[in-house]
């Protein structure tokens, strides 16, 4: 809909240009709000468009320590958990600042809502306020 034009807009602009803006882009909304079908619009468009060869896209049980040993131009991590295993969230929040500050893009999807985000930590507020929330509706 017209409210989630935003989140198109910055999804394609990271497919343009992976890690130019918007690193990390943070995908936040309800269980129905598409977030997943967005990462791969992302994926899709940047092998499209060649400005990414490698892409990992990943649920997030999967996502391991193990993706920075590979060369990624572009990681996709799906259903981040921010409360659920406090010492695995910081894990992988770790991690995606290894990707970060190696020049991968990261786009991730978060299953709750903005209000939530008050309440993060500061390692992971930190991390977020490097690149860009946006917020889908159901």
């Amino acid at each position: 809909g017209l409210g989630n034009r935003y989140a198109q807009a910055l999804a394609y602009a990271v497919a343009d240009a992976p890690a130019m803006a918007y690193n990390p882009l943070v995908i936040v909304g309800g269980s129905a709000a598409e977030r997943t079908h967005l990462l791969h619009a992302i994926a899709n468009a940047a092998l499209a468009m060649g400005t990414a060869r490698s892409v990992l896209c990943v649920p997030a049980d999967e996502f391991t320590s193990q993706v920075t040993d590979r060369a990624l131009d572009i990681v996709l991590v799906d259903g981040f958990p921010l409360r659920e295993n406090p010492q695995r969230t910081e894990k992988l929040l770790h991690t995606i600042a290894m990707l970060y500050r190696a020049g991968t893009q990261v786009a991730l999807t978060i299953d709750c809502g903005p209000e939530d985000l008050a309440t993060l930590d500061d390692l992971v507020r930190d991390l977020f306020e490097r690149g860009v929330v946006a917020v889908i509706n159901d």
